[in-house]
């Protein structure tokens, strides 16, 4: 896969809904590699089909959740519709930091990566997820 170099900017806290999740199981929707990531590690997600939106919850309770893709904000991690084209995306765990400069993997834990049609709804779409262990040494 090919990913642009833009991969590092993340922006636009916001909340996952608790709604709908399809953990990844036999099919694959998502997929998140390695499953543990120390800082000197690439974190590779792809996903199965294209999804346009990509968000991570993570173990700061300061931050709770980060949405990393979307079509309506340009200091996001990538657009929407590289994300879709390219199934997935690529973070150098050490560099991935908030267009505000704030690191993504701050905290040791669990990251939990979700990707939707459309993450801000209860109605019932799903989300598939997958996580990730950061251990900061």
């Amino acid at each position: 896969m090919n990913f642009p170099s833009n991969t590092l900017l993340f922006a636009l806290a916001c909340t996952l809904t608790a709604g709908a999740q399809a953990q990844s199981t036999q099919a694959r929707e998502i997929l998140c590699s390695p499953s543990v990531v120390r800082p000197g590690d690439t974190l590779t997600i792809t996903t199965r089909q294209a999804l346009p939106e990509l968000a991570v919850r993570v173990p700061d309770k300061n931050i709770q959740s980060l949405f990393l893709v979307n079509d309506f904000d340009p200091g996001a991690l990538m657009h929407s519709r590289d994300f879709m084209r390219q199934k997935g995306a690529v973070l150098p765990v050490a560099a991935a930091a908030m267009k505000s400069g704030g690191k993504v993997f701050t905290k040791p834990g669990v990251y939990e990566f979700a990707a939707s049609t459309n993450l801000e709804t209860d109605d019932g779409t799903p989300q598939y997820v997958c996580r990730v262990t950061y251990k900061a040494k």
